[in-house]
């Protein structure tokens, strides 16, 4: 049942982020709530939730852009599996660890995708990348964690076996 929950908690997250997130973007770009989604289930339920999960969010990521099949089930997994080792170390009530953890991840995931890309053959600089799309991106992060996390511990809480 509670697979079935985050599964559709996902498929909403990906409606979201595909249509209302990209149409309207905030500083230019558009907030990766899957990952967000990711970290806080992995924070709350361990490495194999996160490592579940992120595989799930990155598949359905793959199937719905347009880039290379694989990269998000990749780094969404790496991901999910690395922060999900924290969970037993967090007091799951403080918001603050798992906005540092947002921030940690979604930095990584976008050095990540630019080595697995093309953009590294099209000599994109990284310090160009970082200012105009990380730096706002994990400003935005921040603020849907907010919001996200919480609602993820709540979910968890009440359709725990």
């Amino acid at each position: 049942m509670q697979y079935l929950i985050y599964v559709i908690i996902m498929i909403v997250a990906l409606i979201l982020q595909v249509t209302i997130f990209s149409f309207y973007s905030v500083w230019g770009i558009t907030p990766d709530l899957l990952l967000i989604i990711v970290i806080s289930l992995a924070l709350v339920n361990g490495y194999r939730w996160g490592a579940y999960m992120g595989f799930v969010a990155g598949f359905f990521q793959d199937i719905f852009s347009g880039g290379f099949f694989g990269i998000n089930i990749i780094i969404k997994l790496i991901l999910g599996y690395g922060f999900g080792f924290f969970e037993r170390k967090v007091y799951h009530k403080n918001i603050v660890i798992p906005i540092v953890s947002v921030v940690v991840a979604t930095i990584f995931s976008q050095f990540l995708f630019v080595i697995l890309t093309d953009h590294v053959m099209l000599k994109i600089e990284l310090w160009t990348r970082f200012k105009e799309i990380i730096m706002p991106l994990v400003a935005l992060h921040i603020l849907l964690s907010l919001i996200i996390y919480p609602l993820t511990y709540y979910i968890n809480n009440k359709f725990k076996k």
